[in-house]
């Protein structure tokens, strides 16, 4: 069963919270922070002048529902946890009840806790790996004999699995372990990502917080208290966070493309006038740069929890959904289906050309016009051409009315037989076969890559204060006009005082 509980900010704002029963301190403040745009890292929380433990769930607390609690500044010292990991059945031979145990600052995240018990710098002198296992795939599918995959560590913290690597930048503060003692299980799964990709991932979100790693050090208990790391150093460690499934990631798998095409964004404006062609291929071509942030801009939009509420007006829009989907409609005719055939050729036909953007795995993008003559084969051409390592295997894959598919390397017109209209998207992922110097190479020839130019976009504007109360919503003309013709329901009449029976 939810409740609420009214967060205080100290300049007296305040803010109410969704609890259950099962939910942590450490979400409730992360909540409340996100609202008056605080960091979490920086706050506590207190209930009638005591402070309350941030890793206990809701119901261990012996809060009341309605409860008023108090925002209050963190000391700006790290705590110190003691962490021990229980390493899984495989590992836990070579050390003493199968536990590595160390002291750890509060800010540490739980990646850098793994890579320090792997190099033997804590808990043991033995070195270990625990962040870049790999397994071959043995379920049958036809991914290529000896393809090996990574093999996630999955850390168990408080009865909640963190496994993907926006989890593991995490730190323990945000999971409300500023000192004590805290248990972490650790646990291997094996995924369907390659680990050549994962190789990267790992080295893309990562790279900057190995510095941090090497030169992170306990306070020293025996003097005074001294400055947390840096706000820039936290921001490193935490920026990547809500871009797992966003454009930092590799597009070479089907997860990261559909992850990449939501994304709440629109270009400043569509390229109408196409760049003159770089070297190497005579059809003209704008080459985009990767984006710098390592933060997306989709992961800066602010939504309010009153965006989500499901409302009177949503159960009857969605109530006649399903009448309308329950009544029963004739097939179409043999006439019918010729006719919307004819409609879909000459809307084709109408299409003199289309614009291809192709999104590299690397996140770079080119686009380029192609014509009603122009066919796949083509299109794979103009993009080797782009390509440093030309001769390696590459395939180019296109989300169609029936969902995404390999676009054939063949001579298949792209805007009459693919279907292709408008500003159409594909993505390249790389061969089984294409080596791993050319995965971490950069994808684009240097003289294409020195015409690269920079993506702009913006965010939308349109952005709803749920505290606004002249904000509502419109009720479907259709329900409207269905409640009004029908009047009261005979069931209801029935069961009113003085009705007849």
């Amino acid at each position: 069963m939810t409740s609420t509980v009214t967060v205080f900010e100290t300049t007296a704002r305040r803010t109410v919270i969704k609890v259950s029963p099962a939910k942590y301190l450490h979400e409730v403040r992360a909540e409340a922070c996100a609202r008056f745009n605080l960091s979490p890292d920086r706050y506590g929380l207190k209930h009638n002048n005591k402070t309350l433990d941030l890793s206990t769930a809701f119901r261990q607390t012996g809060l009341a529902a309605g409860a008023r609690l108090e925002l209050t500044l963190l000391s700006r010292s790290a705590g110190v946890v003691n962490v021990a990991l229980q390493l899984p059945a495989d590992e836990a031979a070579e050390s003493s009840n199968g536990r590595l145990v160390d002291k750890f600052p509060s800010t540490t995240t739980l990646w850098q806790i793994l890579r320090r018990f792997e190099d033997g710098v804590a808990g043991s002198d033995t070195r270990r790996n625990l962040t870049a296992r790999s397994i071959p795939l043995v379920d049958g599918k036809a991914h290529g004999a000896g393809r090996l995959y990574y093999e996630r560590p999955v850390l168990v913290i408080m009865h909640k699995e963190l496994s993907t690597f926006v989890d593991l930048q995490k730190t323990l503060s945000t999971l409300g372990l500023n000192n004590g003692s805290v248990l972490i299980k650790l646990e291997f799964k094996p995924s369907d990502q390659p680990f050549e990709d994962a190789q990267q991932q790992i080295e893309h979100y990562f790279h900057q917080t190995e510095g941090i790693d090497r030169d992170l050090q306990l306070p020293d208990l025996d003097q005074p208290p001294v400055q947390n790391l840096s706000v820039s150093q936290i921001s490193t460690t935490s920026t990547v966070q809500a871009s797992s499934e966003a454009p930092l990631s590799d597009p070479s798998s089907s997860h990261d493309i559909e992850d990449n095409e939501v994304n709440p964004l629109s270009t400043s404006q569509a390229v109408e006038e196409l760049t003159c062609p770089p070297i190497g291929t005579d059809r003209p071509t704008t080459v985009f740069s990767a984006p710098l942030d390592s933060q997306p801009k989709a992961a800066t939009i602010v939504h309010h929890d009153a965006d989500y509420d499901y409302t009177v007006e949503h159960a009857q829009l969605q109530h006649a959904q399903y009448k309308s989907a329950g009544r029963n409609k004739p097939l179409p005719s043999d006439a019918q289906i010729d006719a919307k055939r004819t409609e879909i050729a000459v809307k084709l036909a109408s299409v003199t050309s289309v614009k291809i953007r192709t999104r590299f795995p690397d996140n770079t993008q080119a686009l380029a016009a192609f014509d009603q003559q122009d066919t796949s084969r083509d299109l794979y051409a103009h993009i080797r051409k782009l390509l440093r390592h030309e001769d390696a295997p590459f395939s180019l894959r296109f989300r169609g009315s029936k969902g995404m598919f390999d676009l054939p390397d063949e001579d298949k017109r792209l805007i009459q037989d693919l279907g292709m209209t408008g500003d159409a998207t594909v993505f390249l992922t790389w061969g089984e076969n294409a080596s791993i110097n050319v995965r971490k190479a950069p994808t684009l020839k240097a003289e294409v890559a020195a015409n690269a130019q920079e993506l702009h976009v913006q965010l939308l504007t349109e952005l709803r204060d749920p505290i606004d109360s002249s904000a509502s919503h419109t009720q479907p003309a259709n329900v409207k006009a269905e409640k009004s013709s029908r009047g009261m329901p005979a069931w209801l009449k029935k069961t009113l005082p003085g009705a007849k029976k």
